[in-house]
């Protein structure tokens, strides 16, 4: 959860390795992310979401701002321990 919203996110790859964070564009999923996965996680711990208001995470009412989202991706990098 992030300010109230729902993230929906995904981890791939060992947990004692190095972490990436995958950020998509606007208007796309994290599925922007799927053919990089694979590879990364082999030697990374890769994490991928569906920013605020697209694919699975939730849709909140209101503008959403830079900070907000920012704020959304601190909340995932906590919620995963990183």
């Amino acid at each position: 959860m992030s300010g109230g919203a729902r993230i929906d996110y995904s981890i791939a790859g060992a947990a004692t390795a190095p972490t990436l964070l995958f950020i998509n564009s606007i208007a796309t999923t994290r599925e922007l992310w799927a053919r990089q996965v694979p590879r990364l996680s082999k030697s990374f711990r890769v994490i991928t979401y569906d920013a605020r208001g697209h694919g699975f995470s939730q849709v909140t009412a209101g503008d959403y701002t830079i900070e907000q989202l920012g704020r959304d991706a601190l909340a995932i990098l906590d919620a995963a321990g990183v």
